[in-house]
Order: C-alpha cells, then sequence, then structure tokens
C-alpha cells in the first residue's frame, strides 16, 4: 500500500469519527442541555477541531473551533447556549461529507 493511500485510509477513518463526534456535540445545543452535556459537546467539538484540521478539512475545523469557544463563553459565565450553533453543528457535518470526484 501507498502511503498516499494509506494517508486516505486514515483520513476516511478520521473522518468517520469526526462526524461521530459531531453527535457528540448535539446534546449540548439542546433547549435546557445540563452543564455536563455542554462539557461534553465543548470536549467533542475541541477533538474534531484539531483532528478535521489535521487531515485537511479546514472549514469543518473552523466550525468546529468556533463551537468550542463558544461553549467556553457558555460554561464560563452560565448564560444560553446561542441557538445560531445547531446552524454551525449542521455546517461542521456537511463540511466532513465525503470529496466527490
Amino acid at each position: 500500500m501507498s502511503e498516499e493511500e494509506m494517508f486516505a485510509r486514515m483520513r476516511e477513518r478520521a473522518r468517520a469519527t469526526n462526524l461521530a463526534r459531531a453527535d457528540q456535540i448535539e446534546p449540548a445545543l439542546a433547549d435546557g442541555a445540563n452543564p455536563e452535556e455542554v462539557q461534553a459537546g465543548r470536549a467533542a467539538a475541541h477533538s474534531v477541531a484539531g483532528a478535521a484540521g489535521t487531515f485537511g478539512y479546514a472549514e469543518a475545523s473552523r466550525l468546529a473551533r468556533q463551537i468550542e469557544l463558544t461553549l467556553d463563553d457558555v460554561i464560563a459565565d452560565g448564560s444560553a447556549v446561542p441557538v445560531s450553533l445547531r446552524d454551525d453543528l449542521v455546517a461542521l457535518r456537511a463540511g466532513l461529507q465525503p470529496e466527490t470526484s
């Protein structure tokens, strides 16, 4: 197997893992999410931000970082989770879809 093929396989596994992590973010964005859900969503967003960037999903990485930082603010000041983060999560998932050639 060539290095290019190995990287492609690793990238696909990371993509699938990041989509699963995006599912872990969703409960943090729900109305009435408890602090533990918000913290778990923040941690998942942090993981996606790093891994997505590593494997070339720059926009997904940016969106995940934005979600992470916003949830940091929510945790710090106890404010409500902005509804706009739901749109960011939808865009994050879209940014993790396989590229079509």
